[in-house]
């Protein structure tokens, strides 16, 4: 017997799936394209829109986000479990992922049409609606991220199918990005428009719902016929032992050690994202036609992503976790600590380079960054499952999903924390922020950034999570099922 109750042996042995077919992977990928229209604008407008245009303080924005994050958190690992244990004639995942579409697009757009509130009445309304939306996107989000570990249990073909995921999300993040800044947000000749006045973000919500709405029925449907008929390899726990078994799967020192260092990374880009419109538009004081020409090196820089699993396959997944992680960090320090030391002039070629350099660079090792800790994070589904008996795909990936969210609420809230301490003014303009205030913001920021990875990279210096590790529990997992 397990320690749950279990039986210590499987009436059947499971199957292994077939190989995923090319169809296959683009049809999961298409729903990652969408949660990146959802997720980037969020990661990069939300505390500008909400502080220098709604007019709530950078501390309240923040506050409001960490609030979402404390729900997650307890929400995350109920819906995994739920998702796992959930039967029906659409199978565990579907009807989860059906139900989350729809609701999910309006409350995208809802985000960024606020009322005209009092003060407290837009602060509730901000609460209410990223509480609902961050609800209805882990409906979604959490079965589509446990489809990696149930549809292959092979070590380097998770690698492979999270590197389309990532591929995707770079389209739908860069594309959506660029359509803001270029189109919707776009700024006019005479100084009107752009990302710093509130119109166009009406007409950019829409667009982005519509989008949202469209590639998610598209992969989902494409994949109906092979998630609906997936059944549990192994048996689920009773609803009253579900607590002690969430205890167990997410005990052991791999998994804690994968968790911690991946919210600690997941802070630290998350943060960076939150402050780069800050630093292009008050520090570097580009205009919105020069940041939009960054986009082309970042497509370039994620491009380069699906090199991650000949990386992978190299030196394994938490050396590349590591080795790409402090690559990341060397790279986009440079313009920063460029204009910190006058090391190069203000608005000069060069500094657009380095900038240039830092959005190839960054976007594409961050990327690689976490496709290996989500694919370091599948593989330790077999380790629960040898644990407790019991094969929990979608409990175990809360933690995924739960980190990609901690680096929009644990990262809001750090970039909060910065603008609060470096007393950055509200509904300033580009010109009248002192040089002090940038200043201070930004060698606080990298204080933060390399701190925070210096942490993760000693914490995943312990852990089961290279290829001989896997071997071995998908061994002993086989020897049980005789």
């Amino acid at each position: 017997m397990t320690p749950d109750g279990a039986p210590g042996t499987l009436d059947e042995k499971p199957q292994p799936a077939p190989r995923l077919g090319l169809g296959v992977q683009l049809l999961y990928g298409l729903g990652a394209l969408a949660s990146a229209a959802k997720t980037v604008p969020i990661s990069l407008f939300l505390m500008l829109y909400w502080n220098q245009i709604v007019g709530l303080s950078a501390f309240m924005v923040s506050a409001i986000v960490m609030v979402s994050l404390v729900f997650d958190a307890v929400f995350d690992p109920l819906v995994g479990a739920w998702s796992d244990r959930l039967r029906s004639r659409l199978g565990r995942r579907l009807p989860l992922m059906y139900a989350a579409i729809v609701p999910m697009s309006v409350l995208f757009i809802m985000l960024w049409t606020p009322p005209r509130f009092t003060p407290f009445g837009i602060e509730i309304y901000l609460a209410v609606v990223l509480l609902a939306l961050r609800l209805f996107d882990t409906l979604f989000e959490l079965p589509h991220l446990a489809l990696v570990p149930e549809l292959t249990r092979d070590y380097d073909e998770r690698t492979r199918l999270l590197t389309i995921r990532s591929l995707f999300e770079a389209v739908g993040g860069i594309g959506i990005s660029a359509l803001a800044y270029n189109y919707f947000l776009r700024e006019h000749p005479d100084g009107s428009g752009g990302v710093l006045s509130g119109h166009g973000y009406l007409s950019f919500a829409l667009f982005t719902g519509a989008v949202i709405v469209i590639c998610l029925l598209i992969s989902t449907v494409g994949l109906h016929r092979r998630i609906a008929g997936m059944t549990p390899s192994a048996p689920q726990p009773k609803p009253a032992s579900l607590f002690g078994h969430m205890r167990r799967s997410f005990g052991s020192p791999g998994f804690r050690r994968l968790a911690l260092a991946a919210i600690l990374i997941a802070l630290g880009s998350g943060m960076g994202s939150a402050l780069g419109l800050y630093w292009l538009l008050y520090f570097y004081r580009f205009t919105q036609a020069e940041i939009s020409l960054l986009f082309v090196p970042a497509m370039i820089g994620l491009a380069a992503t699906a090199l991650t699993p000949v990386i992978v396959r190299r030196i394994g997944k938490r050396r590349t976790a590591v080795v790409m992680l402090w690559f990341y960090l060397a790279i986009t320090s440079l313009p920063l600590l460029a204009r910190l030391t006058e090391m190069v002039p203000e608005r000069g070629t060069l500094l657009f380079l380095l900038v240039g350099l830092q959005s190839a660079v960054g976007a594409g090792s961050m990327a690689m960054v976490l496709i290996a800790l989500s694919s370091m994070n599948a593989d330790l589904v077999e380790e629960a499952e040898l644990r407790t008996g019991y094969r929990s795909e979608g409990l175990m990936v809360s933690a995924n999903t739960f980190v990609r969210k901690a680096s929009q609420g644990l990262g809001t809230l750090a970039a909060g924390l910065v603008l609060t301490f470096a007393e950055f003014p509200i509904g300033a303009d580009r010109s009248e922020v002192p040089g002090d205030v940038l200043t201070r913001m930004g060698w606080l920021y990298l204080a933060v950034t390399f701190g925070l990875a210096l942490g993760s990279t000693l914490i995943l210096r312990g852990g089961n999570f290279e290829r001989a590790d896997h071997v071995r529990r998908l061994e002993r997992l086989s020897q049980s099922q005789l």
